[in-house]
C-alpha cells in the first residue's frame, strides 16, 4: 500500500510525500524483525500503536494533507512516536533482564529507555537526511525541524520512562505490567520471573 501510495504521490509531483512513503515502507517489518530476533511476542497494543504511527505520517500527514493544513501535525507525530518506541524498549529490557536474571535499578532502567528511544530517533533523522541527499526528497526543513523532531519524540519517551519509574517504585500505572511483566518485582529487589504465558 505504501509503495503504491509513493508511486501515486510521485506521479502527482509530490516528491516529499512520496519519499516519506518509501521511508515508512522500509520500516514496516521492524516489529516482526524484533519479535524474531528477541524470540518474544510483542503485545497487540504495541503493534497497533506502531501501525498508527506509520499511517499517521504518510497517509494522514502527507497524502491527506495534514502537514500542509496543520503545521503542528509533524510535532504531534514525533511526540507520539516516542511512546511505542519507549514501550518497546521497556519490553525488550524486561525480556533481557528476565533471561539473564539481571536486576536494573528503576532510575537506570528509565534512563536506558530514554537512551534507546533517542538512538532510534537519531537513526530516523539520519535516514531522512540520507533520503533528502540521495533521493532529492525534502523531509528535513533544516536544523530547527530536525531538533524539534528529536526533542518532542524524546518528550514522549520521557513520559513512558517516568511512568515506568513510578510503576517500579510505587506500583503506579499497572498497565505497564503488560510490557514489563517479566520484571514487576525488581523494584523491591526480588528475583526476576519468567514472562507470563
Amino acid at each position: 500500500m505504501l509503495l503504491v501510495s509513493a508511486a501515486v504521490l510521485a506521479a502527482r509531483g509530490e516528491t516529499e510525500a512520496a519519499g516519506l512513503s518509501v521511508q515508512i515502507a522500509m520500516v514496516v517489518p521492524v516489529t516482526i524483525a524484533v519479535e524474531r530476533a528477541a524470540r518474544v511476542r510483542l503485545p497487540t497494543s504495541l503493534h497497533a500503536m506502531y501501525a498508527a504511527l506509520l499511517l499517521s505520517a504518510p497517509w494522514l500527514g502527507a497524502a491527506l494533507g495534514r502537514y500542509a493544513a496543520w503545521p503542528w501535525w509533524d510535532v504531534l507525530v514525533h511526540f507520539f512516536s516516542g511512546v511505542p518506541i519507549a514501550l518497546g524498549a521497556v519490553l525488550l529490557l524486561g525480556v533481557a533482564a528476565a533471561r539473564r536474571s539481571l536486576v536494573m535499578p528503576p532510575g537506570l532502567e528509565a534512563l536506558t529507555v530514554v537512551g534507546l528511544h533517542s538512538l532510534v530517533a537519531l537513526a530516523w533523522e539520519v535516514a531522512e537526511f540520507t533520503a533528502d541527499q540521495v533521493l532529492g526528497a525534502q523531509t528535513q526543513k533544516g536544523n530547527t525541524d530536525t531538533m524539534t523532531d528529536l526533542i518532542v519524540g524524546t518528550l514522549g519517551a520521557l513520559l513512558v520512562a517516568l511512568a515506568l519509574y513510578a510503576h517500579r517504585t510505587r506500583g503506579r500505572f499497572p498497565w505497564l505490567a503488560r510490557f514489563a511483566g517479566a520484571r514487576t518485582d525488581l523494584a523491591c529487589g526480588g528475583p526476576a520471573q519468567p514472562p507470563p504465558a
